[in-house]
């Protein structure tokens, strides 16, 4: 019986072991020590009652109680929660912590806070700050990198969708990478590579229409489009919308999709469903900076790249362009819009298009206002006159001005001619 009585209790012991691990909620962090502004990466489990949501989760300096401002963001998949965010830009020890949230610890039911502690330290050799950290996607999505350290040759890679691109990122400068993930149909998990770091991703595609036979055939050969190439030199941070010209020269409908390399340059479209004869897509660029881009045309079997190389300016009379669709045969006229005349210094209050007579504003052409440095010339040319003025006008005095001395002996020699003029008229006087 007493042995029968210690082999329960044991049995006991050990469910009751297995039960709170089975419902203990933790943080695990993939790394506890990092570097300034490094992507810190948590994966939260447990058996929560109530949901997370990222105004629960916060990084707290040591001994601090206010929350430190952090770009972050927060997924949820199945049961399991992941948390990313960069980490504080001062070297430091501190904690993510997690409130405000109801959880099982066991078999009882708490709301106790959830911390992990971690340290962010000096780091003078190159690393990277990637965003985000985890991805749950069913489209494609954007990697943005920004390299630490130096300058670094960057390779994002992808292997089940056969992504692959090297990007050179400048020292504290971003950087986005656009992953296609269009030939995947079924949901995977995968880790992204981003040089030596990895993120997992979780892909849940949307299903796809049924592709046709023909698209079977490469790309090239399926449809006719223009521009092969866009060059152009454009203003700082204004948008510029470039029609794209698609034609299919089969007799069945087509299907393809469409991509960019740059978070600068954008699509109104990035599937294209049963094409039957032809269509314009619109790629608009606004960009703060230069750049060597690619516009990506792609089925199954095959992929037309489109280069895009961009100047940015801030003087609107050095915008040029290398672009002339052989299908833009419409003047701006007869596209219903206006030229904006720089030398009036008016822009577009939308994106320009490109016509036949060259950049179109469909929109209206506002006059912006004339730089202030006219003025401020104004001034600054006043100012040096008075300064110019001041300095002779001293001189002049200065000139002027003179030593105790010589005030002395001129006073003398003054007195002596007076002296002598009084004894000439004595001498006059006595004669």
């Amino acid at each position: 019986m007493k042995k029968a009585g210690s082999l329960i209790f044991l049995g006991f012991l050990i469910l009751v072991v297995v039960i709170n691990t089975i419902f203990a909620a933790d943080i695990t962090l993939k790394k506890n020590s990092l570097s300034q502004l490094e992507t810190l990466q948590a994966e939260i489990t447990g058996s929560f009652t109530t949901p997370i949501n990222p105004d629960n989760i916060g990084i707290y300096s040591e001994d601090s109680v206010h929350i430190i401002p952090v770009e972050s963001g927060l997924i949820k998949e199945d049961n399991n929660y992941y948390y990313y965010a960069l980490a504080p830009a001062n070297v430091g020890k501190y904690t993510l912590r997690i409130e405000g949230v109801s959880y099982y610890q066991g078999i009882k039911e708490v709301s106790s806070p959830l911390e992990v502690n971690f340290s962010v330290y000096e780091n003078n050799n190159t690393y990277l700050s990637i965003f985000p950290g985890y991805v749950l996607s069913s489209t494609d999505f954007d990697i943005n990198v920004i390299a630490r350290g130096n300058d670094q040759e960057v390779i994002v890679e992808f292997p089940p969708s056969k992504y692959k691109e090297t990007k050179k990122v400048f020292q504290n400068y971003e950087k986005t990478f656009y992953v296609t993930i269009t030939n995947l149909t079924n949901i995977t998990r995968a880790d992204i590579k981003v040089g030596s770091y990895t993120i997992p991703a979780i892909i849940t595609p949307a299903k796809r229409p049924e592709q046709k036979k023909v698209s079977l055939l490469d790309l090239e050969d399926l449809i006719q489009y223009s521009p092969k190439e866009i060059t152009a030199t454009l203003t700082y941070d204004n948008a510029f919308e470039f029609p794209i010209y698609v034609r299919n020269l089969e007799g069945e409908n087509i299907d393809f999709n469409l991509s960019v390399s740059e978070s600068s340059m954008t699509l109104n479209k990035y599937y294209l469903e049963d094409l039957e004869d032809s269509e314009i897509i619109t790629l608009t660029i606004k960009s703060k900076e230069a750049f060597n881009g690619t516009l990506r045309l792609f089925n199954d079997n095959s992929t037309i790249k489109i280069p895009v190389n961009i100047i940015i300016t801030k003087n609107e009379s050095e915008v040029n362009f290398s672009y002339n669709p052989s299908n833009s045969e419409k003047t701006c006229s007869d596209l219903g819009g206006k030229k904006c005349d720089s030398s009036k210094n008016q822009r577009c209050s939308i994106g320009e298009v490109y016509s036949l007579d060259g950049w179109c504003c469909k929109g209206e052409c506002k006059a912006v206002s004339s730089s202030s440095s006219g003025w401020i010339w104004g001034i600054l040319l006043l100012v040096v006159a008075g300064i110019v003025i001041w300095f002779f006008y001293k001189k002049s005095k200065e000139n002027s001005r003179k030593e105790p001395g010589q005030i002395i002996n001129q006073r003398t020699e003054k007195f002596k001619e007076r002296m002598d003029q009084v004894e000439v008229r004595k001498g006059l006087e006595k004669s």
